[in-house]
């Protein structure tokens, strides 16, 4: 009686009553829940506050605990029975009742102690089920460390990777130069064969250092995968885990588990020098490899120290050659220094220091852009990693309470990145929130290597300089990348979380469209600026406005509204108009991607959609 063979769901634990006719009457009551095959949980859902004399369901767990007879009642019981058979006449209903009754009566009037040996065994049990859940917490709380650790190992080798593959563009690019003019001087030699002689050296340091960040770049990917290996064995056992100590918790009612929270990833924050001549930029490479080995070795002994704590152990096919991730001792003319973290300035430090923005010497970021476009073709590991990073600055902060906000982006068709992107942050204490929407000129993969250049650039400005000057400053960013065709519309919304109050900021970008609850109609909020790297000093004045409850604000890019042959105005409608359709059906929440699906679906161009709202008090 009472073992649970024909009842769907866990298997019944030893009764808890406080006698022995407690434990008797769980026994018949959980025997007619077996009989009548109903899982607990639908037992639960079929009870209703009338069955009870405080006139109130308890929750299932506090029903679990008192069929296993802590604090079992008279009304449970008939409310079990008045469940299990509802169609049970009153016949038949009456013996099975009367049963129960004698067991509560003899409980209530003359109970019979637990034997001396039952209530050792069940003291004995919840002793070692307390010590078993004190070692799961234990264990939990080492593999958690462990799996943070090798998330962040894999992060950050996966940031290198990016970086490493950027910077192998920049060197095949610096190695075809070199050799351009080592074969011009060649035919001087003769005559002036001094002239020949530095510039053969700096082509000789140039292919090593290729050679080079081709091995680091192989040994970041290898670590990433490692990385990522070390930490799916860790969550796995952590499922596991968890899964023994919920049936710990319902034999012992316990539920002091504590939610672990997991740290922010660490990027990788990396700058390159500004100087222009040769050697200047072959040593911004070889402080870069320098950072990169030492970063490397430390993240490559923090995952091996995660893999050993949760005793993962790679195959043969997994491990690197002895001498992969060896450092070279090498003799190279000029000063070798630690490359220095990314320091944004400050405001008032701006005017002064443009070269604080800079991130590559003059000049160099085309021939990236042409490095990640050539590779990417043929490399899908490195570009999955390379989407990643765009999709990873692409995430926006949380909002406060009363605050939604909702993004999507979708690069054109046959493309695996997109030219447009999004960065945001929360700035002034939590109380500002900062979103930048950017649609970089071109499409596929050469807009998106710009835009994940970009994205990381704006998102170290964006919090860092007051709301009116990052757009000026993002504009003599992009024009000191010199690119043939180096300009980008983008559209700057810095909002107060509390007022509701914000100030947008446009260069060359499409409006934003408001909608007012209180006129029920959308409106446009156009700024005033030219594109970004078009000429400098340009000027960029705001459109200002309030978002009040039940208000939305809609930033997009053209690819959303604009089609040959269309008049904008036309594709702006249709979109407004479908977004009344939609949030009035469905509410915000998934509203970026229904857009784009249902405005854009077919539209050759990449397309980004972000909305803000307000919820109505």
């Amino acid at each position: 009686m009472g073992g649970g063979r024909n009842r769907p769901g866990r298997p019944w634990a030893p009764p808890r009553g406080s006698c022995t006719e407690i434990n008797q009457l769980v026994e018949l009551v959980r025997s007619w829940i077996d009989e009548s095959s109903v899982p607990v949980s639908q037992l639960h859902q079929r009870l209703t506050p009338d069955h009870f004399v405080a006139r109130a369901v308890p929750e299932l767990r506090r029903l679990r605990d008192l069929l296993a007879g802590d604090g079992l009642e008279w009304d449970v019981v008939e409310a079990v029975a008045d469940v299990c058979f509802p169609d049970d006449s009153s016949d038949r209903c009456k013996p099975r009742l009367e049963t129960a009754r004698a067991l509560w009566d003899r409980a209530q009037s003359s109970p019979t102690p637990l034997a001396g040996a039952q209530e050792l065994a069940l003291a004995r049990e919840l002793l070692a089920a307390k010590d078993r859940t004190i070692e799961i917490y234990q264990e939990m709380q080492r593999l958690q460390t462990a799996y943070e650790a090798s998330e962040r190992g894999r992060y950050q080798a996966l940031q290198i990777a990016t970086l490493l593959f950027a910077m192998a563009g920049q060197a095949q690019a610096k190695v075809t130069e070199l050799k351009r003019r080592a074969d011009a001087l060649r035919s001087l030699s003769a005559r002036r064969p001094e002239e020949n002689t530095p510039l053969e050296r700096r082509l000789s340091r140039a292919q090593r250092q290729q050679e080079e960040l081709s091995e680091q770049l192989l040994r970041a990917e290898q670590e990433r995968d490692i990385a990522q290996q070390v930490a799916d064995h860790a969550a796995r056992r952590i499922q596991v885990l968890e899964g023994e100590l919920a049936e710990l918790r319902f034999r012992m009612a316990d539920d002091d588990l504590a939610p672990s929270g997991s740290p922010a990833p660490q990027l990788l924050q990396h700058r390159l020098g500004g100087a222009d001549p040769d050697d200047a930029a072959l040593e911004d490479v070889d402080r870069a490899l320098e950072k990169v080995r030492a970063v490397l070795d430390e993240e490559h002994a923090a995952v091996q120290q995660a893999a050993d704590d949760v005793g993962y152990r790679a195959s043969s096919s997994d491990r690197m050659p002895p001498d992969a991730g060896a450092s070279r001792t090498r003799t190279i003319a000029g000063r070798i220094e630690r490359v220095s973290e990314l320091q944004v300035p400050s405001g008032a430090e701006q005017s002064q220091s443009d070269a604080g923005l800079s991130g590559t010497t003059p000049n160099n970021w085309w021939q990236f852009a042409d490095g990640v476009t050539a590779s990417v073709q043929s490399d899908d590991p490195m570009r999955f990693d390379l989407r990643e990073r765009i999709r990873v600055q692409s995430k926006l902060p949380n909002l406060p309470r009363g605050w939604h906000r909702e993004m999507a982006l979708r690069p054109a068709p046959g493309s695996s990145f997109s030219g447009d992107f999004v960065v945001g942050a929360r700035t002034n204490s939590g109380r500002r929130l900062d979103v930048v929407l950017t649609d970089v000129s071109g499409k596929g993969s050469e807009a998106g290597s710009r835009a994940l250049l970009l994205s990381g650039a704006f998102d170290g400005l964006l919090g860092s300089l007051p709301p009116a000057e990052f757009l000026p400053a993002a504009n003599s960013y992009l024009l000191r990348q010199d690119w043939d065709e180096g300009f980008a519309t983008s559209i700057h919304l810095a909002l107060d979380l509390v007022s509701g109050d914000y100030e947008l900021f446009s260069a060359g970008h499409l409006p934003g469209l408001q909608y007012s609850a209180g006129r029920d109609r959308w409106e446009e909020k156009a700024a005033d600026g030219p594109l970004l790297g078009v000429y400098d000093g340009a000027q960029f004045n705001p459109a200002q406005g309030s978002l009040r409850p039940g208000d939305v604000l809609m930033l997009y890019t053209n690819g959303l509204v604009e089609t040959p042959g269309r008049d904008i105005v036309e594709g702006i409608d249709r979109l407004t108009g479908e977004a009344d359709r939609y949030i009035a059906d469905s509410g915000i929440h998934g509203a970026s991607w229904h857009l784009i699906e249902a405005v854009a679906e077919d539209v050759n161009d990449d397309r980004a959609h972000l909305l803000i709202s307000r919820d109505r008090e």
